[in-house]
């Protein structure tokens, strides 16, 4: 009995171990929406190494999967580098839900402090906080400021009957990316 216990195992690790090492490839190529959809159905079955969580956290942070962050994060514990990531996308998810408020409960954010990543939920934060931007529209809110070379404009959409928070990024006038978060 313990035998087939052992070789059922190592069967699962195995698996996934070979299903990491796909993912982690995928990763490499920039496939980074496959990575957090495909490895998010992993963590859900229960694979929880620390540096593959991360790997997975990082993919749906550049897909805007925030909502996905809150579930890894809690389970990156063990090792420095895993709680740093985990501090990171608590940062992310907090910042996100501050953003909506700011823009669909009109809360005031300038009191806050929060970290600063690279990540552009923390560009819009750190701008809402500074009241470095410029105000479109009131109703719906509407605002724009400049980034480097870039203009981001910042608003509220309704999709479905959810609103949406919309960060478009314009370089030269030319809409070069859409965030949307709920």
């Amino acid at each position: 009995m313990r035998l087939i216990l052992l070789v059922i195992s190592f069967l699962v690790t195995v698996h996934a171990d070979k299903n990491m090492d796909n993912i982690i490839s995928i990763y490499e190529s920039g496939k980074y929406k496959k990575v957090c959809i495909d490895g998010l159905k992993l963590f859900n079955r229960g694979y929880k190494n620390e540096a593959f969580l991360s790997i997975i956290g990082d993919a749906c942070a550049k897909t805007d999967s925030i909502y996905a962050l809150s579930q890894l994060q809690n389970s990156l514990i063990k090792t420095e580098q895993g709680r740093m990531n985990a501090s990171y996308f608590a940062t992310l998810v907090l910042q996100k839900k501050l953003i909506y408020q700011f823009f669909v409960d009109n809360i005031d954010l300038s009191y806050l402090s929060l970290p600063q990543t690279g990540h552009i939920l923390s560009t819009v934060f750190d701008r809402l906080v500074s009241g470095k931007y410029r105000t479109i529209s009131e109703n719906p809110k509407k605002i724009e400021f400049e980034n480097e070379s870039q203009k981001i404009v910042v608003y509220v959409a309704s999709y479905k009957e959810v609103k949406k928070v919309v960060v478009d990024i314009f370089t030269n006038e030319k809409l070069v990316k859409t965030h949307k978060y709920w």
